[in-house]
């Protein structure tokens, strides 16, 4: 199959491009009946400097089809986000895994509904594995958005548990996880800049306080 996007780190200069997403995003939410990301959760001003500084850290992951802006992903190799509460427990931190974040695909019928987001997520599972030994693939999920539970529910995500907004003070409570053999091998059509791949690990593997060449 030829490439068809390319996959690279995020910089400065993706800012409009993914904020774009987010705003397709939001629309398309609005349409599907769900409150997530039609308010703050809980604070825009947090929320805008979170994305920034996962940028800044080398993080956020962009997917590209020439010029235009496709998808975009936060992969995390900590549990924990500075300003948020601590959803995983300490058996689970302890746990070798990879975290995503603020995923979107654009809402254009030539992108959407394609599986670009589950061939994302998987791909994830494969950096983090390779990396230093990530077993599973985590993310956190709007509590009240049962349409996208089903979703990654679908795609092979085992939902741990949910907490109430109530109990956390945050909307986005809803706990999945997927193993990493339930992720596909291959990312088809994507060309993945190693560079980046290379600076992901290495970041990675200093966050977690691993050596440079290994775990």
């Amino acid at each position: 199959m030829a490439a068809e996007y390319e996959l690279r780190l995020a910089n400065e200069g993706d800012l409009d491009g993914t904020e774009n997403l987010a705003a397709s995003a939001v629309a398309w939410l609005r349409s599907k009946r769900t409150d997530q990301w039609q308010r703050p959760g809980p604070d825009d001003t947090a929320r805008n400097a979170r994305v920034r500084a996962a940028l800044a850290a080398g993080k956020t992951w962009v997917l590209l089809d020439g010029r235009t802006h496709v998808a975009v992903i936060t992969v995390d190799w900590q549990a924990v986000t500075p300003g948020l509460p601590a959803l995983w427990n300490d058996g689970e931190r302890a746990e070798p895994a990879v975290y995503d974040h603020r995923m979107a695909v654009l809402r254009d019928p030539a992108y959407a509904g394609r599986g670009l987001g589950k061939r994302l997520l998987d791909w994830t599972g494969r950096l983090a594995a390779d990396a230093y030994g990530a077993r599973y693939v985590r993310l956190d999920a709007w509590t009240t958005n049962s349409d996208l539970h089903r979703y990654y529910k679908s795609i092979d995500f085992d939902m741990k548990r949910t907490y109430d907004e109530e109990t956390i003070g945050c909307p986005s409570g809803a706990l999945f996880e997927k193993p990493l053999d339930r992720c596909s091998a291959r990312l088809t059509g994507i060309v993945v800049n190693d560079a980046d791949v290379t600076r992901w690990a290495s970041a990675a593997r200093a966050g977690l306080g691993l050596a440079a060449a290994g775990r």
